[in-house]
């Protein structure tokens, strides 16, 4: 990996065994990744929803401390300013199933993980709230090929969610007779050619790190 500006290696450690240890740091930093940036969509329909500018459309997002918070604000004034109640349920489905990719993005990013004399990763526990018996159901997953194929198939999943986001957000802005967003480059190109792919490499398959030795 190289800057364009110098011909100098960007060199990024890695805690452990780099062999082993690599394919799942990338997998959660590119799960990271892709939650945020959905959920910076939902910041898209509140700036529309309040008919503001950007800054104070931020001030009261970043005045919820919670996603889920600001999750509910929009439902509560897209159910208020949107007369098209097909709109209003779509974006109340958008909500219910971006809390489903949270869920998975919370367990390994409020993880703990455990290495072995080797240091290689070898198990991640978490603890996700439960709705019935236990207040918390407590988790645990070995390091293995299981957790990369979930993870990379919440980033393949959050990607087409993503794309689904911006085409309400363009819906919410013909309900609402606003034009303050900017559909993105990329997406305004898969729109024009359907047949293209965001991710040139998806295809290939991901390079799968051997089984942690027992310790």
């Amino acid at each position: 990996m190289t800057d364009d500006n110098d011909d100098e290696p960007v060199r990024i450690p890695i805690h452990g065994k780099a062999s082993h240890n690599s394919a799942f740091l990338v997998s959660i930093g590119e799960l990271v990744v892709s939650w945020a940036n959905s959920e910076s969509v939902f910041l898209a329909m509140l700036q529309l929803l309040i008919q503001s500018g950007g800054r104070s459309a931020a001030i009261i997002w970043h005045s919820h401390r919670t996603t889920l918070a600001r999750l509910e604000l929009i439902d509560r004034l897209s159910r208020e300013r949107v007369s098209d109640e097909q709109l209003v349920r779509d974006i109340r489905q958008s909500i219910v199933q971006f809390k489903g990719f949270s869920k998975t993005r919370n367990f390994y990013c409020h993880a703990l993980y455990d290495y072995d004399a080797d240091l290689c990763l070898r198990t991640v526990s978490s603890a996700t709230n439960a709705q019935q018996g236990e207040p918390l159901r407590f988790e645990r997953k070995r390091m293995d090929k299981s957790v990369l194929n979930e993870i990379g198939d919440a980033i393949i999943r959050l990607g087409e969610f993503n794309r689904s986001l911006w085409k309400l957000v363009e819906r919410l802005q013909d309900a609402l007779g606003e034009r303050r967003i900017e559909l993105p480059q990329l997406l305004q190109q898969l729109t024009e050619n359907q047949d293209a792919h965001p991710h040139s490499d998806e295809a290939q398959s991901p390079r799968v790190p051997p089984e942690p030795s027992q310790g």
